[in-house]
């Protein structure tokens, strides 16, 4: 029986294990040690550009435009991925977002967190140009397949020619 109001030390102070300071056999297989060794394989693997761009044209709110997909037989670590939007003029307002759609098709999930970060918008009453885009702490890891995409909420009848890029490392798998 533990002690009353003890401040647990460790695992073992927790569980109220008593083992001498060893580690009890039936938890070795969950506790042992794991050591991540991706940034170091990827240090040697040169960084990489994708960009892909649609014809300009008029832009439907909730289209994927500028569409990169990673290649059958390779694992992309994602670093970063930006859009552009180039905006025609006609005065309409208009915002992105890059974008992740699996090989499945589901729903696009967005690469941004919150309402505001990793958005960007403008109102065009000129040719001007709408950057968005997110840098990741860590490598996303996007799979054979995959598309990355520009994504708008709004729409307009100006002609805009999105754009989307993409700084990733390759793996073959």
């Amino acid at each position: 029986m533990g002690q009353i109001n003890r401040v647990p030390r460790g695992l073992l102070g927790l569980l109220d294990a008593k083992t001498g300071g060893r580690t009890p056999p039936e938890t070795t297989g969950v506790l042992s040690p794991v050591i991540d060794l991706t940034p170091n394989y990827l240090a040697d693997i040169p960084f990489e550009i994708a960009q892909a761009s649609s014809p300009a044209a008029a832009l439907t709110p909730g289209t994927n435009y500028g569409i990169v997909t990673v290649p059958a037989g390779e694992l992309w670590y994602v670093y970063q991925v930006s859009a552009q939007i180039i905006a025609n003029g006609a005065g309409d307002a208009l915002d992105c977002f890059p974008v992740l759609v699996a090989p499945s098709g589901v729903v696009p999930v967005p690469l941004v967190n919150g309402t505001t970060s990793g958005f960007g918008s403008a109102s065009a009453n000129a040719l001007e140009n709408v950057p968005c885009g997110v840098t990741f702490a860590y490598p996303l890891l996007v799979g054979p397949g995959s598309r990355i995409a520009t994504q708008t909420r709004t729409g307009g009848a100006s002609t805009r020619t999105p754009v989307t890029s993409v700084i990733y490392r390759s793996v073959q798998v």
